[in-house]
């Protein structure tokens, strides 16, 4: 296959201002239009719920706390 590259998350971005940063969950909708995933900022595996639009890039508003899977 030759494709070009592609991030779907720049970890270090995301890491940004935070002392600690770990990525729980992390999965693309069955049609690759939607990207479901985790993020912890404390370390207490307290992750928060994220849903990014892969073709546009954008992040969307809503979030979920203290979730424990996608």
């Amino acid at each position: 296959m030759d494709a070009p590259e592609e991030i779907l998350l720049d970890l270090n971005e995301l890491a940004e201002g935070h002392a600690f940063f770990s990525l729980g969950d992390f999965v693309v909708s069955d049609d690759g239009g939607l990207l479901a995933y985790t993020t912890d900022t404390v370390g207490f595996r307290q992750y928060q719920l994220h849903v990014k639009e892969l073709g546009s890039g954008r992040l969307l508003e809503d979030t979920a706390e203290r979730v424990t899977s996608v």
